[in-house]
């Protein structure tokens, strides 16, 4: 009894120490750091942490399906709820749970469902009047192989492809490709085939508000984040920002494919929030499996902040653990989800990037 708990000492303290190396090193790669307090409350005991936020000026959207709808509109100025909005069903104008794309513009809102590979766009004047307006489809991708579609202008089009060896296709308004690129990364998952591994690296587009060209691609967990810029109707990979990616190890079992939670796989990233000039990422260095045998929940105290060359600008320390972040478009105020216990809206002040 008495080994096994300096056992259980020895390997508390050597984790404790990796992560502190590994954090310290992290931090060596940032210009700039700071320590963020929460200011204010804007809403507190909400149902759940939502799946993602997005932010209209004072306008916040809260994504949380329940009770037929898949969206929240939140007004930060007083913490009030407008409204709920975003039909879940099959008819017109409606989304499956859960869908996967989704992308923030100045004034419009749109959702890629996945499971009917349509676009849905919602303007956000609209939605504040409105909580039963239900967009027109906007473009339906039915039989292009690709998910995850977002809108580049108003004949160009990016998504994920898993027709070929790369990650994105661009294709125009009818749906036919025009360029695929970006490659794998090399020691991704071995060889397996295109469609298993294009699941493996499904996530979302975030695109800068003033740069329709300029995209941010996250991987679901992580694997992947990728900076883009679209060209003479041509993808470029300005930067892949590996040095902060988890390492999952591949695991396939009858063709089925998936990625091994152990012992050394971090988690990651766990939330992207975008401006003109930024990208933030709520970044978790912790391990998928704690000391117990249990699975670390997806939040996370480090926000990393990027310019769009994918350079490490400023290392951000919060207060609270959170679960999703967004930011608003002058870079001066965060919002981010935190449980305690249930999902809290707060708000933090930045400071000026120097």
């Amino acid at each position: 009894m008495y080994m096994k708990r300096i056992l259980f000492f020895f390997t508390f303290v050597v984790l404790l120490l990796l992560c502190s190396c590994q954090r310290s090193s992290l931090i060596s790669l940032f210009e700039q750091m700071e320590n963020i307090s929460y200011v204010s409350l804007i809403q507190p005991s909400l149902s759940q942490s939502p799946y993602g936020l997005a932010l209209y000026d004072t306008l916040l959207v809260w994504m949380d399906p329940y009770d037929g709808k898949q969206l929240s509109l939140f007004d930060v100025r007083n913490g009030i709820q407008v409204h709920r909005f975003g039909f879940i069903g099959r008819g017109p104008g409606e989304m499956s749970m859960w869908p996967k794309g989704r992308k923030y513009q100045k004034k419009y809102f749109h959702i890629y469902d996945n499971q009917r590979s349509q676009i849905l766009e919602f303007p956000i004047a609209e939605v504040a009047k409105d909580s039963a307006y239900r967009p027109e489809n906007s473009f339906s991708f039915l039989g292009t192989g690709l998910s995850c579609v977002t809108q580049v202008n108003d004949s160009l089009f990016i998504g994920e492809t898993h027709q070929s060896n790369f990650i994105y296709a661009l294709v125009n308004d009818r749906g036919h490709e025009l360029f695929s690129g970006c490659s794998y990364p090399k020691d991704s998952w071995g060889e397996i085939s295109p469609i298993a591994k294009s699941i493996a690296y499904q996530g979302n587009f975030f695109q800068n508000p003033d740069d329709n060209s300029l995209l941010a691609h996250v991987g679901i967990n992580g694997v992947v984040i990728d900076i883009l810029k679209i060209e003479d109707n041509r993808i470029i990979r300005k930067n892949r920002l590996e040095y902060i990616l988890p390492k999952y190890k591949p695991v396939i079992i009858n063709e089925m494919f998936g990625a091994l939670m152990d012992d050394d796989n971090i988690i990651g990233c766990c939330s992207v929030s975008v401006s003109k000039d930024f990208i933030y990422i709520l970044y978790a260095d912790k391990t998928t499996i704690n000391e117990h045998d249990e699975r670390n929940e997806r939040c996370s105290d480090i926000i990393l902040a990027f310019d769009w060359s994918g350079q490490p600008i400023k290392y951000y320390r919060s207060d609270v653990d959170l679960y999703q972040i967004c930011v608003s478009e002058n870079d001066q105020t965060l919002y981010g989800v935190a449980m305690n216990p249930e999902a809290e809206l707060v708000k933090f002040i930045l400071s000026e990037m120097n």
